[in-house]
């Protein structure tokens, strides 16, 4: 037989099978409610099948298609119903049938015995003793003249005689009634399939003639058929044939003697071709587990019962089908690529196109011909331009061809989520989108095996028990969405499941444990580098290692099967929510997108894809542009330190002493693998080119750093670089590490919270700050202006008076220079509105400086920075009012502060009286006791954590509250704090906390607080210069109390009293 024929049947039947996975599992999702013509689907792909390897004589291939038919009809006449057992039975009869027909040269050694036992077994089990007879035995059927009988299933013909079809003998000549005549064998066999079945279909060896016959003159093909039209439709329909070639069928009368055909017993049947009739389309969404547990529960006990006992007795274990896995199956070895690996669908229409195509490139060749013949260079011109834009349309349906969509893959998993739905013991819903969206042939083919993983995964690890979820508050089913789509010329994958997350922490701790990173990158690590981690070789979370996963092998191998196809991964995970992978692909590889770059005398293609930006650094420049970190050497571009890849140094490329001389620049392209971004430097940068991608021979496939190879448009070879595999030979992971290991040291060293003051002047020699939170108004004024009575300034503001106050009037500073232009900067002490004099020029300026609180620290300076090599004195209005005036405001603020303290303090200085006994060693006062309302109550005096990294802030905040009667528990950074309130957990009720510290930020303590049982209960007091709305918002988030802004002590002072004068919540 000729192979084009048998390709043609093996292309049909595994585009046929491809299907039926979904069906099977649709039909038992139906359970007694199933709808008979999606049974009619799936019976009609095994009848193709088994009709089409009868003709080939692919006799394995027949029985067990048959023996499938055979149950799928009992599932149609409703003798069974569908249940997890026979749909596990007909899920691996149709596994073996595509391994068949994958491997059609060895068929024989494809083991089918236990399965086709199976299907025996549980056909007779559900079978009247009266009608099991009919299971193996056979009709004698004969012509109306009986000159020809023959033998067929007396089932099949019950079958035929139960719907109202006619038996009929066709004699056909393949050669005459269908190779000549322009029909296809599979068109042929649609037109009967149309109207009924194919019982048998063979090639008639008794009517092929003797050695005498001319080679390939004649083909006798034998089909008989069941067909529900009389003898003339039947012919009216069979046009290609002879009505003297078609005969009625009729039973042989039970005493009538004639010879049987040889070799008529065997079991056969029709084409390879789906039926032309509309099939209904599966949902989208496929439940993995079968919810008609109704009405025909006790029925589908009784059923299973009987199954599981008819499939022991022929050796095929009836719980490993319920739990749906297949029983083993042979291996085949030096098997052949399969047919579907071999061959590709085309559209008729796409054909059509080519050929156009192709004939438009002719007349462009033609064109160019005579132009170059007549060196006419205008119409030399116009046939380049044609030839550009015909090649180009050529290109785009030629890659057009190679598209499938991506369904091919998704439809596997349903089978795989039903399955592991009922062995891992949860409910699963499962949903497809994207369906049509295509992908070019090589991707499908390389994407199936990492998206596999991840759906087992996410069933495995992500999606909780139906106990667990429901305790969560989750609905009992967990959900997988899988989703395809188009965005921005690529292909966009998703995988997003409702299960419980992914545990960054968990994965951390395990890759410090495995030593795959070390406790001091771990630290430096955000959250989206620690769930990258689950990338590592050898990397595993899972607490028993099962055939479903927990064997530290995956995850690395699926990034790198994506990266090998272009593509990229990212990970997002909401602790309880669930987790979402999203999956970026190119639409081809055939032909990619490259810039093309050279080094020394070698040039090389980068697929755009890879590249973030290119980067041209003028030789003087490069020195200043580029640093070592460890033993590598980085690029500092925009403040981000990033590995530098001598390109000539990593592959050894001999330099062009011509070609170094020439360059005026560094040229640097920026690329990224997925997850790690470097630059590497070239000679030259030339010009965006596409390329065709040949694959690298034998000899060079050990050469990671290597995509492929291209020929240029001058005849050039080029080496296609492979982005992952140039970052794993310069060892780009390790340079990473090493340059977060110094970032975090610079970090730790340098910290410091950045802060908005404004600049003003103050004498000719001395410029001073003050913070701009604790401005109101800056006001120009002249010095007519300022009024003095007196030892008091003021001036007129807003309808009444301002006081005024200078620097010098309480620090050892030089006067006032009444030579520049005055202002004040209007402040509220107190509750009071006070302002103080400056001069111009006045700034605001946005910096981190570090600030010195011991140098210049006096009476009204609290501290001094470096701005720009100028010494500037930080001032706090508060201090030098109370300073001169301590009566008056400070009665203000001790009526709000302690007004239930019976007294009266006393400054300037440390505050004495209301029960204030002085000061400990450790600068905290100490107090006596009183009416037992205050902080002193009961003699005890309340004590307040502040963690606050600014040695400047940390002293100003713990100056107010001590000033207000609390005991103080001071910390540098939030780890510090927390260890501080477990040691002291009697003596704290309250906390004050900066939002940005190292080690442990303001927001991660207050969750912490929040998170033990011992802390809970504790209010908790942000104070930050983060003002913006999203900053407040994240820290009520997070468990915070209340929101302070820096150095606002009047309102941070009466938020310490109000909270911790209520109950504990």
């Amino acid at each position: 037989m000729d192979d084009e024929f048998l390709k043609e049947f093996t292309d049909e039947a595994l585009e046929l099978l491809a299907g039926i996975e979904n069906d099977l599992l649709a039909i038992e999702e139906q359970g007694d409610q199933v709808d008979t013509e999606l049974i009619n689907k799936v019976f009609r792909a095994a009848h193709t099948i088994k009709g089409g390897s009868g003709f080939f004589e692919l006799e394995p291939v027949t029985q067990l298609a048959h023996k499938s038919e055979t149950v799928l009809d009992m599932l149609r006449t409703r003798k069974i119903m569908p249940n997890a057992e026979v749909t596990n039975l007909l899920l691996t009869a149709f596994d073996t049938l595509r391994d068949m027909v994958n491997n059609t040269g060895s068929v024989d050694d494809i083991a089918s015995e236990d399965i086709l036992s199976g299907l025996d077994s549980l056909a007779s089990s559900y079978t009247a003793p009266a009608e099991k007879a009919a299971l193996s035995a056979t009709v004698r059927l004969q012509t109306p003249d009986g000159s020809r009988i023959f033998e067929l299933p007396e089932q099949d013909v019950l079958r035929a005689d139960r719907e109202g079809r006619n038996l009929y003998w066709i004699e056909l000549d393949f050669v005459r009634d269908i190779e000549r005549r322009g029909v296809t064998l599979i068109a042929f066999f649609r037109i009967l399939l149309k109207y009924g079945e194919i019982l048998e279909s063979k090639v008639d060896f008794e009517a092929v003639g003797g050695l005498e016959a001319p080679v390939g003159s004649t083909l006798p093909v034998r089909i008989i058929a069941a067909v529900s039209k009389d003898l003339e439709g039947v012919q009216s329909l069979l046009y290609t044939v002879e009505a003297d070639q078609i005969h009625v069928l009729e039973r042989v009368a039970t005493d009538a003697v004639a010879p049987v055909d040889p070799g008529d017993n065997d079991t056969p049947i029709a084409d390879s071709l789906p039926s032309p009739e509309a099939e209904p389309a599966l949902p989208n969404t496929v439940a993995a587990t079968s919810p008609h547990q109704n009405g025909a529960t006790a029925h589908t006990a009784e059923q299973n019962t009987v199954a599981d006992n008819s499939l022991k007795q022929n050796g095929v274990d009836a719980a490993s089908l319920r739990q749906g896995n297949p029983p083993a199956k042979s291996t085949v070895e030096n098997k052949p690529p399969s047919a579907a690996d071999e061959s590709i669908r085309i559209n008729v229409r796409t054909l059509e196109m080519l050929m156009n195509l192709a004939g438009e490139l002719v007349l462009s060749r033609n064109q160019l011909r005579t132009a170059v013949t007549q060196k006419d260079e205008h119409a030399l011109g116009t046939a380049e331009q044609r030839i550009n834009q015909v090649t180009s349309e050529l290109q785009d349906v030629i890659m057009q061809t190679r598209l499938q969509p991506i369904g091919n893959v998704f439809n596997k998993f349903p089978r795989v989520i039903r399955d592991l739905s009922r062995q891992l013991g949860k409910d699963i819903d499962l949903q497809i989108s994207g369906n049509e969206v295509a992908l070019d042939k090589s991707l499908i083919e390389g994407i199936g095996d990492p998206l596999m993983h991840m759906v087992r995964n996410a069933a495995d690890h992500g999606i909780e028990s139906p106990g667990e979820r429901q305790a969560a508050g989750k609905p009992a089913t967990g959900v997988i969405h899988i989703e395809a789509r188009h965005e921005a010329g690529q292909v966009i994958i998703e995988i997003r499941d409702d299960g419980k997350g992914i545990d960054a922490e968990r994965i951390t701790a395990s890759s410090v444990s495995k030593g795959l990173i070390t406790a001091a990158q771990a630290a430096a690590m955000n959250e989206k580098d620690k769930l990258n981690l689950i990338f590592q070789p050898g990397l595993s979370t899972a607490k028993t290692v099962s055939d479903v996963s927990g064997r530290g092998v995956g995850m690395d191998v699926v990034k790198t099967n994506l990266i090998r196809l272009g593509g990229q991964v990212e990970i997002q995970t909401q602790p309880g929510a669930g987790t979402l992978f999203r999956i970026k692909l190119p639409l081809t590889l055939a032909i990619i997108p490259t810039l093309i770059v050279s080094a020394g005398r070698e040039r090389f293609a980068i697929p755009q894809s890879s590249i973030k930006e290119l980067v041209s650094i003028r030789a003087d420049e490069m020195a200043a542009c580029t640093d070592v970190v460890g033993s590598s050497e980085v690029l500092i571009l925009r403040e981000e330190v990033i590995p530098l890849v001598r390109i000539r140094s990593l592959l050894q490329i001999e330099g062009d002493e011509l070609v170094e001389k020439r360059i005026p620049t560094h040229e640097i392209v920026v690329l990224t693998d997925g997850s790690r971004t470097f630059a590497v430097e070239f000679d030259w940068l030339h010009t965006t080119e596409e390329v065709v991608v040949k694959p690298l021979g034998k000899r060079l496939k050990h050469l990671t750093e290597y995509a492929g190879a291209t020929i240029l448009g001058d005849g050039s070879v080029a080496m296609i670089l492979d982005t992952a595999g140039l970052a794993r030979k310069a060892s780009i992971y390790e340079v990473h590490d090493a340059i977060t290991e110094e970032t975090q040291r610079t970090e730790a060293a340098d910290f410091t919270e950045a802060m908005s003051v404004v600049l003003f002047g103050h004498s000719e020699t001395e410029t001073c700050a003050i913070l701009l939170d604790h401005v109101e108004r800056i006001e120009r004024i002249r010095w007519d202006d300022v009024e003095s009575k007196g030892k008091r300034r003021t001036m007129q503001y807003r309808g009444g008076m301002l006081p005024l106050y200078q620097l010098d009037d309480v620090a050892a500073v030089s006067p006032l220079n009444r030579g520049a232009e005055p202002v004040v900067l209007v402040s509220q002490v107190d509750g009071k509105t006070v302002g103080l004099l400056g001069t111009m020029p006045v700034n605001v300026v946005h910096l981190s400086p570090t600030i010195d609180v011991n140098t210049h620290r006096q009476s009204g300076i609290t501290g001094s920075m470096i701005v720009e090599g100028q010494t500037i004195l930080l001032c706090d209005t508060e201090e030098i009012v109370h300073s001169l005036r301590p009566v008056e405001h400070r009665t203000d603020v001790q009526a709000r502060t302690t007004a239930h303290v019976s007294g009266t303090a006393h400054y300037p200085g440390k505050p004495t009286g209301n029960g204030i006994n002085g000061y400990d060693q450790n600068d905290n006062p100490v107090l006596v006791s009183d009416n037992g309302n205050g902080p002193e109550s009961g003699g005890h005096i309340t004590g307040i954590l502040l963690a606050e990294d600014s040695d400047f802030f940390r002293s100003r905040v713990k100056q107010f509250i001590m000033e207000a009667g609390y005991r103080v528990y001071d910390a540098p950074d939030g780890e510090q704090a927390w260890s501080l309130l477990l040691e002291n957990l009697d003596a704290i009720q309250l906390v004050v906390t900066d939002i940005e510290m190292p080690e442990l930020d303001g927001l991660e303590l207050t969750s912490r607080i929040r998170s033990d049982h011992r802390t809970a209960h504790l209010p908790v007091i942000a104070v930050s210069s983060l003002a913006a709305e999203e900053d407040i918002t994240r820290g009520y988030e997070a468990g915070v109390t209340e929101y302070q802004i820096k150095l606002d002590r009047g309102s941070l002072i009466d938020s310490i009293r109000n909270l911790t004068t209520l109950e504990p919540n």
